[in-house]
C-alpha cells in the first residue's frame, strides 16, 4: 500500500511538472523580450500595434529578367515584443515605431542579392522580414540596392495614405 501511494504522488508530480512546463513553452516559442514586427497588415491591426498605412510611389520592381519585387502593403506600427504574463505571451508595445512592408517576390527567401536600405545603412534583404526604424512624419524613403555590385536600383518613397 505504501508503494502505491508513493507511485501515485510521483505520477501527480510528473503531470504537474509537465503541465507547468507546457505553459511556459508558449512564452519560450514566442521568444519573449525580442523586438518583433507583424508579417501582414491584418496581423498588425489584430495585435493593436497598427498606426497608419503608407503608399509607395511605385509597387512593382523588375530587378532582373526573372526577378520581380512587389509591395502589397506598407504601414507604420508600434515596435513591440512578447512579454510573459501568467505564463502566457502577451503583446507589449515599445516606445518606437517601425515601417513594415508586406511583399511578394519571385525569388527564394534566402536570396542575398537585393537589399532595401534605410537611413544609417541599416537594411533588409528582399524575401525576408522587411521592417525598418521609422523616425516619424508623413513620408519615408528607402533605397533598393544590388548588394553584390552595391549599385542603387531604385529609390522607394512612401507617404501617409
Amino acid at each position: 500500500m505504501n508503494m502505491l501511494v508513493i507511485r501515485l504522488y510521483l505520477a501527480i508530480a510528473i503531470i504537474a511538472s509537465i503541465s507547468f512546463q507546457s505553459c511556459n513553452i508558449d512564452c519560450i516559442e514566442k521568444k519573449t523580450g525580442l523586438n518583433k514586427s507583424c508579417q501582414t497588415l491584418n496581423e498588425s491591426k489584430i495585435k493593436k500595434v497598427f498606426q497608419f498605412e503608407l503608399t509607395c510611389d511605385k509597387h512593382v520592381f523588375h530587378l532582373d529578367s526573372s526577378l520581380i519585387f512587389t509591395i502589397k502593403h506598407a504601414w507604420v506600427e508600434s515596435g513591440w515584443s512578447y512579454e510573459c504574463n501568467n505564463n502566457r505571451p502577451v503583446v507589449k508595445k515599445d516606445d518606437f515605431y517601425q515601417l513594415v512592408i508586406e511583399s511578394d517576390s519571385s525569388f527564394p527567401t534566402d536570396s542575398l542579392i537585393y537589399l532595401l536600405e534605410g537611413s544609417g545603412s541599416y537594411g533588409c534583404y528582399l524575401g525576408g522580414q522587411l521592417s525598418f526604424n521609422y523616425a516619424g512624419g508623413d513620408t519615408a524613403q528607402l533605397v533598393l540596392k544590388n548588394s553584390k555590385t552595391n549599385t542603387i536600383v531604385d529609390t522607394l518613397r512612401f507617404r501617409r495614405k
